[in-house]
């Protein structure tokens, strides 16, 4: 018995240093491979050096734009005018690519600066860190792989073979980044009444509500009744010889309240942050073109809103649009300014031709 027990304490003690020996392989490997990857992290050079960035100018074919950092605020400022607000997350995004690229070579300059696309870049960018040490790079062409680029970095007399999706945001003006509001969706049940201005007429769709009753088994197997809210629009319009609905008519309100209910009025960019009256002409934004959306002054929150819904209204502009040889429209926007916002936008041509198709809806049965 005594035997079998030192057997048996030999046995765990060698199991015991055998793991021990296991362990600390493991941790010998590990630290190894700790100090391998911080040897390689420690041999990747990137082109902008700094970690961090205090102002950022970019100048390309647009004009130049000048940004600003605050860390204490974790806020981006337009440096021309800090009544521009920017959306932050893009331009983080832009910042992080710019601190990410990477240096993959360094080239002696053999040729000359063209053959590069430095002669005259077409991108350059002047930096300023936190401590306020300047850096300026200049942005080429693709090198030979088409897969990296061209850069130069302040005097350094070499150019560098950079990895990099700046290109992303190089061409980008200060318009790319203004926040705008949307007007989105307004629900059905808080709408009053929608208004239309277009070609010289007027159109008002006023929502009627009826309560429709039905039948239905509770969950105690007896019968009771459910009320459900039914909506239709009644139509008021100035356009001459209007008589009332037909399928046409129906078919376009139909399309206009889903736009506004479930689709959404949608803006995809912003082409002017503060336009004056004669730009605002310019765009054809005089209000000859206009939407407006009627909400109850008692409605209540949407089903995960915290806020009631408020009435809004938009003009719409003149168009930017591109046609295929049969003269179908292939893309484009038009634009738009929503009421009370600086900002002119773009708003796409498919939601702007639901709007008008009402009218054209109005008009083939005036001609009827």
């Amino acid at each position: 018995m005594k035997k079998q027990l030192r057997t048996l304490i030999l046995l765990v003690a060698a199991v015991a240093v055998l793991a021990g020996a296991y362990f600390a392989i493991r941790g010998i490997q590990a630290r190894r491979q700790a100090e391998e990857e911080q040897a390689a992290q420690d041999d990747v050079q990137y082109l902008y050096e700094p970690d961090t960035i205090a102002t950022l100018v970019l100048t390309n074919s647009s004009g130049t734009y000048a940004y600003d950092y605050s860390d204490f605020k974790g806020t981006w400022t337009y440096h021309d005018d800090a009544a521009y607000e920017l959306d932050k997350e893009s331009l983080d995004k832009f910042a992080n690519e710019l601190m990410q690229s990477r240096i993959l070579r360094t080239l002696e300059i053999t040729d000359g600066l063209d053959a590069y696309g430095l002669e005259n870049p077409a991108y350059v960018m002047e930096l300023t860190d936190a401590e306020g040490s300047a850096c300026t790079l200049y942005f080429g062409s693709q090198s030979g792989d088409g897969e990296n680029y061209y850069v130069m970095r302040n005097d350094d007399g070499v150019i560098y073979n950079v990895s990099t999706n700046l290109y992303l945001y190089l061409d980008n003006t200060v318009l790319n980044y203004v926040i705008y509001d949307q007007p989105g969706t307004t629900d059905i049940s808080a709408i009053e009444a929608i208004q239309l201005t277009y070609g010289g007429h007027t159109c008002t769709l006023n929502k009627i509500t009826e309560i429709e009753t039905k039948t239905i088994t509770g969950m105690d197997g007896k019968p009771q009744e459910e009320k459900t809210e039914v909506y239709s629009w009644q139509v008021e319009t100035d356009v001459p010889g209007y008589a009332g609905m037909n399928d046409a008519i129906q078919e376009s309100v139909d399309a206009v309240v889903e736009l506004i209910t479930k689709k959404g009025v949608k803006f995809t960019g912003c082409v002017d942050f503060d336009a004056d009256e004669a730009a605002m002409k310019s765009y054809g934004l005089d209000g000859s073109f206009a939407l407006q959306v009627n909400v109850a002054a008692d409605a209540q929150p949407a089903e995960g809103e915290s806020e009631p819904p408020v009435s809004w209204a938009m003009t719409i502009g003149s168009d930017n649009l591109t046609y295929n040889d049969r003269g179908d429209i292939l893309t484009g926007w038009y634009y738009a300014n929503l009421d009370g916002a600086l900002p002119v936008v773009q708003m796409n041509y498919t939601g702007v031709s639901v709007l008008t198709a009402l009218f054209d809806a109005l008009a083939g049965e005036a001609a009827e």
